[in-house]
């Protein structure tokens, strides 16, 4: 059994089910019958132009009812073409503008096509040839762009293009647009669009004198006609232009039985025909024949059309041919009148063609001055935005200048503090190393103990401390000094100096047998070796005459110095390649360091290292050494020392 609630449930939600259903029928309605309002108001818009505004008003009225925007839409359209037909241009505009705001709306871009299409065909009766060319042109890419395009639409928008480049003076441009017309037509499978098409495109090819081609689509266009019973006022205007084609060709006979069969035409629509044309060209026809007297009663007829109605190009050549046929008849008199009307109306044409082009000229310049302006505009925008984004660089580069200065300042004290703690070092290496001459005979039984620490400290835990410490050097000097992770590799790298120091006193306190054991030159160049295994530089190390040792005071201290000239290229050199040499000649030592950095400064590097270039000279000046510096002309620095040597005791005593 269904409980009581459900059965209330259901029968609310079906009740609420027929409404909306209501509703949404009762919406269908309101619009279809919106729509069939505004196709009449449409269709009788040219002929009863009050009684299309009135429906259109009340399209808007039901629209607005019925919140229905496409109907507004599309009222606004009628109201902007009814307003162009009784030449109110702005007030058409208004209604158009207001027709595309709503259609881009809605997203119908085959409508909003439509709207471009009606003011191009504004700009193209007020003359405006570069408005109108732009709008329809806008209005094919968007048809083109849509994946199934309404290819009728799209030819009607070839055609109007067509015709107005035509009028532009363009008949290049003009006979391609029309070939399109054709295609997209042929496309849509529409036969009176397609006759209509061959036709326009028949007339492009007769105006560029193309004769055959111009027969061939007439043709066309003529057989699509008749066979459809669509376009009958075109048809006599087809056979009159088929007979002006053979006329010229010289094939008078079937000139003759076109001009016939649009006669017959003619006098069928009645009211409808448009004599001129055929008059005209068939009084050309009975000319060519040498029938003057029927020719210019031809003639004479097409002159009794209102010539106010005429356009420059119909009335010239009906004043030229009256003028030709009254001179053949030796009538100069009104031969005379009539080419003097000729030359007016060629005048006239020759004023419409250059104010075309000055429209034209004066369109590009416009295009031109507007790019000009805008090219200004961005340019001056640029260099607000270049000047805008210096000034914020220009501020955080001082900024970062001066937070670097003060990091500076304070590495540099602690530079100087960390240089008086060395300086205190090898203060105490000196006199550990004196002591070490009177040691008691209670150390000697200890020193196979001593020379064994020594040796571990030295070739292992030393070499991998200082390979360590220039690899940590070369992460700080790739570190950013405001990264986060700066502070603490400063940290570290100084406590591995500092660890290092340690354990070189502590090695140098538990021994002199390190030394005694390798020697200098094996010491040196193991340091070399750990350079250039760190990554830091090339180096080259070489030596002459250094088979004999040269005593423990001189090995120490070329060790000290050479030491601490290597640490001021690595600190300070920014160098890539390091050379050493030591030359033993007789009794004179020669040594040599040389850089490829930034040169070297004596004043300066007293400043910066602090004692280390001290106690360079202390020790030289204990060897009775000399040492000087010199900058190379591209770059680097050489640094030359000399040392006497004095025949020393045994390398061992010496030591001990």
């Amino acid at each position: 059994m269904i409980p009581t609630c459900d059965l209330r449930t259901k029968a609310i939600l079906i009740v609420a089910i027929a409404l909306q259903t209501e509703v949404l029928w009762s919406q269908q309605r309101d619009t279809a019958a919106i729509h069939a309002l505004w196709l009449h108001a449409h269709a009788i818009h040219e002929d009863s132009a009050e009684r299309a505004r009135q429906l259109c008003v009340e399209v808007l009225r039901k629209s607005e009812k019925a919140d229905y925007p496409k109907g507004r839409a599309d009222a606004y359209l009628t109201l902007g073409c009814i307003h162009r037909n009784n030449r109110n241009f702005s007030r058409s505009y208004d209604y158009l503008r207001h027709a595309l705001h709503i259609r881009r709306t809605l997203g119908d871009s085959n409508r909003v096509a439509a709207v471009f299409v009606n003011l191009g065909i504004n700009y193209f009766e007020e003359s405006k040839y570069d408005s109108a060319i732009a709008a329809v042109s806008y209005a094919i890419r968007i048809v083109e762009s849509l994946p199934n395009p309404e290819y009728d639409v799209l030819g009607t928008e070839y055609l109007l293009l067509s015709n107005i480049l035509d009028e532009y003076l363009e008949p290049k441009d003009a006979l391609k647009y029309a070939k399109k017309s054709l295609w997209a037509y042929q496309k849509a499978n529409q036969p009176a669009l397609i006759g209509a098409a061959a036709y326009a495109l028949a007339n492009r090819f007769l105006a560029m004198r193309q004769r055959d081609s111009a027969l061939l689509h007439y043709e066309q266009a003529y057989v699509i006609f008749q066979a459809s019973g669509l376009g009958r006022s075109f048809l006599p205007e087809i056979l009159t232009n088929k007979g002006i084609i053979h006329t010229k060709n010289g094939n008078f006979d079937q000139a003759e039985k076109c001009f016939t069969e649009a006669e017959k035409l003619l006098v069928a629509l009645g009211d409808e025909a448009d004599w001129f044309h055929f008059c005209l060209n068939k009084g050309q026809l009975m000319i060519a024949q040498g029938n003057l007297e029927e020719g210019l009663n031809l003639l004479k007829k097409a002159l009794s059309e209102d010539p106010g109605e005429l356009d420059f190009l119909e009335q010239l050549y009906l004043f030229e041919n009256l003028s030709d046929a009254y001179a053949q008849k030796q009538v100069f008199d009104s031969a005379y009148q009539y080419q003097t009307m000729a030359y007016a109306v060629r005048d006239s044409i020759y004023n419409e063609s250059k104010r075309k082009e000055f429209v034209r000229f004066q369109t590009e310049r416009y295009k031109h001055e507007t790019a000009r302006q805008e090219l200004i505009a961005h340019q001056e925008a640029t260099r607000a935005r270049l000047f805008l984004l210096l000034a914020t660089l220009l501020f955080l580069l001082v900024s970062i200048i001066a937070y670097a200065y003060v990091q500076r300042k304070k590495a540099f004290r602690l530079i100087q503090e960390q240089q008086e703690q060395l300086h205190r070092q090898e203060v105490d290496e000196l006199i550990q190393n004196s002591e070490l001459r009177y040691l008691s005979a209670e150390l000697e039984g200890r020193e196979a103990e001593r020379e064994q620490i020594a040796r571990e400290l030295h070739d292992q835990l030393g070499s991998s401390l200082v390979t360590l410490g220039w690899q940590y050097d070369a992460i700080l000097e790739s570190t950013p000094e405001d990264s986060k992770n700066y502070a603490s590799l400063l940290a570290l790298n100084n406590a591995l100096k500092q660890l290092y120091h340690e354990v070189r006193q502590l090695s140098h306190q538990s021994g002199s047998g390190v030394l005694e054991r390798v020697g200098l030159i094996l010491i040196l160049n193991e340091l070399c070796q750990s350079i250039e295994s760190a990554g830091r530089m090339e180096v080259g190390f070489s030596h002459y005459g250094m088979e004999s040792r040269l005593g423990f005071d001189y090995e120490i201290n070329i060790l000290r110095i050479l030491q601490e000239l290597i640490s001021n290229v690595l600190k300070y050199a920014k160098a890539t390649q390091l050379t050493l040499q030591i030359n033993r000649i007789d009794d004179a030592l020669n040594i040599m360091v040389e850089d490829n950095g930034i040169g070297f400064d004596q004043k300066e590097a007293l400043l910066r290292s602090g004692a280390g270039l001290k106690n360079i000279e202390a020790r030289l000046r204990s060897l009775g050494g000399t040492i000087q510096f010199e900058n190379r002309p591209h770059g680097g620095t050489t640094v030359i020392i000399n040392i006497p040597i004095i025949k020393p005791e045994p390398f061992y005593e010496q030591a001990h």
